[in-house]
Formats: C-alpha cells, sequence, structure tokens
C-alpha cells in the first residue's frame, strides 16, 4: 500500500490522478470501480479527499501485476516449485496452483502473491520468516 505522503501528493496533482484513473480503465474494474475511476477523468475535482485517493490506490494496487515478490523471488519460479510439490497442499490450493501453472502466468496480482507465498512455505521452498509478499 502507498504511504500516506504519496497518496496526499497525488490527491493534490489533478493531473496525477486522472492519469493513474486512465491506467486502472482496462483493468477488469467493478461496476462501482469504473464509475469512480470514469467521473475522476471526466470531472476532475481540485483536490482528493485523503478516502478517495485511498480507493484509487487500493484499485491500482489490486490489479496490478508482479512478476517477482519482495526479496526477489520469481513467481514463474515459485510457481513452478510448487506445483511440482502441490500434493503436499490442501486440495482448494492443489486445485489453485494447477490453474495458475496450467495457464503459464509469468505474474500475478497482489493477492494471488500472498496465496503463492503461502503455499511456498507450506512446502519449505521459503523459510516462514522471510518477509516477501
Amino acid at each position: 500500500m502507498a504511504s500516506y505522503r504519496e497518496m496526499d501528493a497525488v490527491g493534490r496533482d489533478p493531473s496525477r490522478f486522472v492519469l493513474m484513473a486512465k491506467q486502472c480503465l482496462p483493468f477488469p474494474l467493478s461496476p462501482w470501480e469504473r464509475n469512480f475511476c470514469e467521473r475522476l477523468i471526466a470531472n476532475p475535482p481540485d483536490r482528493l479527499s485523503s478516502r478517495q485517493a485511498e480507493s484509487l490506490f487500493e484499485i491500482r494496487d489490486e490489479y496490478e501485476m508482479h512478476s517477482t515478490l519482495y526479496g526477489g523471488f520469481s513467481v514463474k519460479t515459485l510457481v513452478q516449485r510448487v506445483y511440482e510439490n502441490r500434493l503436499d497442499l490442501g486440495e482448494k490450493d492443489e486445485d489453485w496452483i494447477t490453474a495458475i501453472w496450467e495457464s503459464g502466468v509469468l505474474s500475478l496480482r497482489r493477492r494471488d502473491l500472498g496465496r503463492l507465498r503461502r503455499c511456498a512455505v507450506e512446502i519449505g521452498e521459503i523459510e516462514p520468516y522471510l518477509d516477501v509478499a
């Protein structure tokens, strides 16, 4: 998540938050998120409230794709290693990693990084004390 300082700086600059809203439009947004971004673009206020800035950053962070985890772990490599050891996971995680593996993705959304990290810890690929997600 972005710092308050970053959100405040973007919230005070209409050109920055309008650009950020435009960059979010290609994502598969919910109707509320799409409406929010479109309103910011069509009729930008002079300044975003703290909550509006936070919502815009949450939208960006939710859909932004990452090819590495913090700490330099490659998503592609971790997906492969977790897939190879998928039988040591629970059924839901096994089905999830199989679907990820079969899709051939090289990057994941932030919320999926946490699940990948948890699965990697469960099979012993990453030490639990490492802060990578």
